[in-house]
């Protein structure tokens, strides 16, 4: 069964203004935080984006610099912090243009760092950093950084769907192995999973968990047929094993155990798999569901783009 997270009838607000009209919302920023300074070129556009890896992006024209447009990722519309908190970012580096524009002072643009000043990347140095500390020092409450990662303190992770991983276990003696997202409205298709992972790395070795959403960030996500994506390349993820014991203690994590382990006949003629001595495959019955779901006890907390978020 897909996880799913119950949505509200009302639309989440940021200063009684809803999360979907980003218009309105660069109205309000440029007031409270930038006193009415920004001006926005013609044909400037506020859009949202269906991107999973960047948060928030601001273009514009690399020969003018006159500004393009701001895009924020739609999945924010449900966190208005972290939202907010994007769109203002994005507004720092359209200050940083606009400033250009009228002054020609190329240090404005943080493209190169300056001797005796901070500067983390392009786009990301002593203008862009003394508006960030103006901010949160004015307004503590936008939680402003250089980079953000979706799921942290910005976020309201009842908001975030679980995600099913498949673990593949490429060397248990070695520590190496991999971690993929399933896709939300995937099946849990035991025998097409350990194909996958026969077809990417050779072996069956796998397990099937569910975690909180916000830890699933930066996997290789799948196809909805549980079948590897195009050109997916066959790679190991460093520090594995502590990986997965953090997924795996995580609060609410919970592992999905096969009732019997199945290797299909297509999958034995395949020559794929890298049997391991002592292994048994027991079929199982077509009628027999090939999961059980257990919760596991949860671990002791202790055009360019000049900013991709």
């Amino acid at each position: 069964m897909n996880a799913r997270v119950k949505t509200e009838s009302v639309c989440p607000t940021i200063a009684g203004i809803p999360t979907v009209e980003l218009s309105a919302l660069f109205d309000h920023c440029n007031k409270l935080y930038f006193n009415n300074e920004l001006q926005s070129s013609p044909g400037f556009q506020l859009t949202f984006s269906r991107s999973i890896r960047l948060s928030g992006c601001f273009t514009y024209c690399l020969e003018t610099h006159q500004d393009w447009g701001i895009e924020i990722s739609q999945r924010l519309q449900a966190h208005p912090r972290a939202l907010l908190s994007t769109l203002v970012h994005e507004m720092v580096h359209m200050l940083a243009h606009q400033r250009f524009r009228k002054t020609g002072n190329t240090a404005l643009l943080d493209e190169a760092p300056t001797p005796g000043q901070p500067f983390v990347n392009p786009g990301h140095g002593a203008f862009f950093l003394r508006q960030l500390e103006r901010l949160n020092r004015d307004f503590p409450a936008l939680g402003l950084t250089v980079k953000s990662t979706f799921g942290d303190h910005l976020y309201d992770h009842s908001k975030i769907a679980p995600v099913r991983l498949l673990l593949v276990f490429i060397s248990r003696s070695e520590g190496k192995g991999m971690v993929y997202r399933l896709h939300p409205q995937a099946t849990l298709d035991w025998g097409r999973l350990e194909t996958t992972a026969a077809e990417i790395h050779g072996v069956s070795d796998i397990k099937l968990v569910e975690v909180p959403g916000h830890l699933a960030e930066g996997f290789p996500a799948l196809r909805r047929d549980n079948a590897p994506r195009k050109n997916m390349r066959r790679l190991s993820l460093r520090h594995f094993d502590a990986k997965v014991e953090k997924l795996l203690g995580a609060t609410g994590a919970r592992e999905y155990s096969p009732v019997a382990r199945l290797v299909t006949p297509d999958l034995l003629k395949s020559g794929l798999l890298k049997h391991s001595p002592g292994e048994s495959h027991t079929p199982s019955s077509a009628n027999t569901p090939w999961y059980l779901p257990h919760s596991r006890p949860a671990a002791h907390e202790s055009g360019s783009c000049a900013d991709q978020m």
